[in-house]
């Protein structure tokens, strides 16, 4: 039979947070074991190894049973082939992500989302003035997921458009 002493069962730091353990007894081996208080009326056994030696061989069966159950229920089925395999995480894409945010997305994500579909801006020309393009700007400033809401713009143009439309930031 095991011990504890006194010391071990609050250190200063516990004692100066209030941390307070209770000791306890182990139903199998009856070593003492310390316990939060949180814990004194659920924990029973001294370590992992008492608890499992506790296990009757019907619990243990049905242990067993449900890890079968778990291991080969539904999808992974020998020669099921999973609808992402061989898809890395940013193929899986709009609704399908679990991210997805639709038009709740931030600028950032909706200018990304725009630049993914028509390439970057500077492959296109300034929509307004025909020297190359540098920005994606939003025409109605509301930030929708449609395309036609996008246009190419030079840094000029587009800084002389968000003014024009009351939207300078």
């Amino acid at each position: 039979m095991g011990l504890i002493s006194l010391f071990s069962i609050i250190t200063p730091y516990q004692a100066k947070r209030g941390y307070m353990k209770t000791i306890k007894r182990c139903l199998l081996c009856g070593n003492e074991f310390l316990v939060y208080p949180c814990l004194k009326d659920k924990r029973k056994f001294c370590s992992h190894r008492c608890a499992n030696r506790n296990i009757t061989d019907e619990k243990r069966e049905k242990l067993r049973s449900k890890m079968k159950l778990i291991r080969h229920s539904g999808n992974f089925k020998k020669g099921f082939t999973p609808w992402n395999k061989g898809k890395w995480f940013g193929q899986i894409e709009n609704n399908k992500n679990c991210n997805w945010k639709g038009d709740n997305a931030k600028k950032l994500a909706m200018h990304t989302w725009v630049e993914r579909r028509k390439g970057k801006a500077k492959e296109h020309k300034c929509e307004m003035c025909e020297n190359q393009a540098e920005d994606w700007s939003n025409k109605d400033h509301k930030y929708k997921r449609v395309l036609d809401d996008y246009q190419s713009l030079c840094k000029k143009c587009h800084r002389k458009y968000d003014i024009k439309n009351n939207n300078w930031t």
